[in-house]
C-alpha cells in the first residue's frame, strides 16, 4: 500500500553511497536524490518543527519522514551534505556496539557476501564446524526471514544463521575468524571504515538531526530474555544521551517486521522513556497511530519500494 498525496509516512534508508564496484546491495547517491526530489514534489518532506508537534501533541503532518537505520558512516559522509544543502530533515537510528569497538555480526555479513561468492563462505562455515543440520536453529519466524528478498538461497541461509538462530553453535565466533582471514581489516579497521564515531554523532546531533536508538548489538528483540531486552534498550539510550548531551526519545527494532519484537519489547519501551518507535511495514501512519498503545509500532517503507 504505496502513500498517497495529504499522508504522513516514514521511510528507512540504510547504505547510501556512491557507485561501487562490489555486490554490497545500497542506494547511489544520485538515485536518492532522485528520490528525495520525488518525496518533495509528490508528498512534501517532514520537518523537524512537524515532527516534534507529532510527538508533542499528535497533530499529524504531510509527507515523508526520512529515517536511517545502523549508525553507518555514509551518513555523514554521504547523506549529511546532501540534507543540510537542502536545509531537510532526518531522524538517524544508531546502534552502539560499535562505539565500543564491537562490530556488528549483521554489517560483518554484509561486506563478506559484498566480496566472496556466498559458496565459498558456506563450505568454510562448514569444514569449520557449522553442522549441516544447521537449520534446526531455526524456529517459524526465522525461517520466513528474507523470503521476499532477491538474495540467492545461500545468502539467505547465512544471513539467516547469523541473525535470526535461536541457538549459538558458534557462528558467531566463526564469522569474526573469517572476517579476519578473508579481508585485509581488523574488526577496529573496520569500525572505523564502517560506523559513525561519537564526534560525528555529536555533529549530525547540532547540525539539527535527531539521533535515535537501533539497540546497542543489532540483535534479533524477540529472541532476547528480559534482561537482555532492558540491557539493549538502557545502555544504547544512554551512550547516546551522553554522546548528545540530549535525550533520546526514539527508537527504531533492529530488521523490523512485526516477527522482531513481541508485547514484552514494547513494554519496556514504554518502561525505558521512549516515546516511540519503527517497525518496517509499508502503510502511511494513519490516525490508529496517535494512541499511545500504537506509538511503538508505527510503519515505515524501505526506500527500494520506491
Amino acid at each position: 500500500m504505496l502513500p498517497s498525496p495529504g499522508d504522513f509516512f516514514s521511510v528507512m534508508y540504510h547504505y547510501v553511497r556512491p557507485k561501487e564496484l562490489s555486490k554490497l546491495r545500497y542506494l547511489e547517491i544520485r538515485d536518492f536524490q532522485k528520490q528525495i526530489d520525488f518525496f518533495e514534489e509528490k508528498f512534501g518532506l517532514v520537518t523537524k518543527v512537524d515532527w516534534e508537534k507529532f510527538r508533542e501533541t499528535g497533530q499529524k503532518p504531510k509527507g515523508a519522514l526520512l529515517t536511517f537505520d545502523d549508525g553507518l558512516k555514509d551518513h555523514y559522509k554521504f547523506v549529511q551534505p546532501i540534507l543540510l544543502e537542502r536545509n531537510l530533515f532526518a531522524i538517524f537510528y544508531t546502534c552502539t556496539n560499535p562505539l565500543q569497538n564491537l562490530a556488528l555480526p549483521v554489517h560483518l555479513t554484509h561486506y563478506l557476501l559484498a566480496k566472496n561468492d556466498a559458496q565459498i563462505i558456506w563450505n568454510w562455515l562448514i569444514d569449520r564446524g557449522i553442522p549441516k543440520q544447521y537449520n534446526k536453529i531455526f524456529d517459524h519466524k526465522s525461517r520466513l526471514a528474507y523470503l521476499n528478498q532477491d538474495h540467492s538461497y545461500l545468502e539467505k541461509e547465512l544471513k539467516k544463521l547469523i541473525n535470526w538462530a535461536t541457538v549459538d553453535i558458534g557462528q558467531k565466533d566463526l564469522l569474526l575468524e573469517i572476517f579476519a582471514e578473508f579481508t585485509n581489516l581488523t574488526q577496529n579497521q573496520f569500525i572505523n571504515l564502517w560506523y559513525l564515531n561519537d564526534l560525528e554523532i555529536l555533529e549530525m546531533n547540532n547540525n539539527g538531526f535527531e539521533i535515535g536508538s537501533h539497540t546497542c548489538s543489532h540483535k534479533l528483540m524477540s529472541n532476547l530474555t528480559t534482561f537482555e531486552i532492558d540491557s539493549e534498550l538502557y545502555f544504547s539510550k544512554n551512550i547516546l544521551s551522553d554522546i548528545c548531551k540530549t535525550s533520546i526519545k526514539s527508537f527504531c527494532f533492529p530488521f523490523g517486521g512485526s516477527s522482531s519484537y513481541n508485547s514484552n519489547v514494547l513494554d519496556k519501551l514504554n518502561h525505558h522513556g521512549y516515546s516511540e518507535s519503527f517497525s518496517v511495514n509499508p502503510k502511511p501512519i494513519k490516525d490508529k497511530f496517535l494512541k499511545p498503545i500504537h506509538r511503538f509500532e508505527l510503519p515505515r517503507y524501505d526506500c527500494n519500494l520506491f
